[in-house]
């Protein structure tokens, strides 16, 4: 009743009620906290994807592992939001049983989260792509 719906809302960070702090716009926020996504990538037929793919290759990763960047054709990227999210990541195998596709998560192994930081580090770091990608938003 009366203004305690509101500080619920406040505690929930549904709203903010506090005339100290202001939201965020949509594109200071997705950079900050989901830069996997604005992070440039690697460039498509370039030395540092030929790296990635051998490093995929050695690791027994699968290639869909790094995706085509929806912001620059072309780059390729790991499809994940952030890089802590590598060491979370698992991968679904598809095993058939009894006549049906049962899917199974594998969890990645110490030397495959490796692997995927590698591939991470490859990224271009050229700030006018970069921006450009940030023009999107």
């Amino acid at each position: 009743m009366g203004r305690d719906w509101l500080d619920h809302l406040d505690i929930l960070d549904a709203v903010r009620l506090s005339p100290i702090g202001t939201l965020k716009k949509i594109e200071d926020y997705y950079p900050e906290q989901l830069y996997g996504y604005v992070d440039v990538g690697i460039k498509k037929n370039s030395e540092n994807f030929d790296r990635a793919m051998s490093i995929i290759e050695a690791n027994k990763l699968p290639k869909d592992i790094i995706i085509e960047h929806a912001l620059n054709p072309e780059f390729v990227r790991v499809p994940i939001s952030n890089r802590q999210h590598i060491e979370s990541l698992v991968l679904t195998k598809q095993l058939f049983q009894q006549g049906f596709f049962i899917p199974k998560s594998i969890a990645l192994s110490d030397s495959q989260k490796k692997a995927i930081n590698t591939i991470y580090d490859l990224y271009s770091q050229d700030i006018n792509l970069r921006m450009k990608i940030l023009d999107y938003l």
